[in-house]
């Protein structure tokens, strides 16, 4: 841990995007002008998955921001929030975690691995598109490493809620840049239009499973 957002001139308890943080305690030595670091938060459980939190040996964390240094003060850090995948408050900490570049060659991910968009980068918006990042449900004790490419589609009639009666698309490519326990980040590489929460990430383009025509039984009426 670098250290804590110790407070900022919003009005708001919660912050968000464009927010403007400060960051103690002062080390110019840890921090860089212009680069990037995550805002984390400690969590009792990965209450997504629904693991006992007690069986873990182990302290989990939250990635739920980004936040990019902007000056040095006398004391404190002045950073600016670039994206929140959940409200921050003051008190959260700030953390380097290492991203995978793009310009990395991508993995290919096993088939068998299937993942989720849970959230996005912004809490206002629907659709995510082309140089944002996801929240996916999927960590490395489901087997997903940095640098996996996947594949997003989606399979559900927005109206009818209903998976069987039309075929998946694909929208895009999501590149992993970071993997916690039970969950990861995700980068859109490729957005062929947007992308939403609950769409389904593959390994390929092709699907697991055809689906199975839709037929539905009509009555008969004589005509006379």
């Amino acid at each position: 841990v670098l250290g804590i957002i110790t407070g900022s001139y919003d009005t708001k308890n919660l912050l968000g995007v464009e927010s403007k943080i400060y960051i103690g305690p002062m080390n110019k030595s840890r921090f860089v002008v212009g680069k990037r670091y995550a805002v984390v938060r400690e969590t009792k459980g990965p209450v997504i998955n629904k693991i006992d939190s007690k069986k873990l040996s182990q302290q989990l964390i939250q990635i739920i921001g980004e936040i990019e240094v902007e000056s040095f003060g006398s004391e404190f850090v002045r950073a600016a929030i670039v994206s929140a995948y959940d409200m921050i408050e003051r008190g959260d900490r700030i953390m380097d975690i290492p991203a995978v570049s793009m310009q990395d060659p991508p993995q290919t991910p096993p088939k068998q691995l299937v993942s989720k968009v849970l959230v996005g980068d912004s809490l206002d918006n629907d659709l995510f598109v082309e140089g944002q990042m996801l929240v996916l449900d999927k960590g490395f004790s489901n087997g997903m490493q940095l640098g996996y490419l996947f594949h997003v589609f989606d399979d559900t009639d927005p109206v009818l809620k209903e998976q069987s009666l039309i075929e998946p698309r694909s929208k895009g490519e999501v590149k992993i840049v970071h993997v916690s326990r039970y969950s990861s980040v995700g980068y859109i590489q490729k957005s062929r239009e947007g992308i939403e929460v609950g769409d389904i990430l593959l390994s390929h383009a092709e699907l697991p499973n055809p689906v199975v025509p839709f037929t539905k039984s009509r009555p008969k009426v004589l005509i006379e």
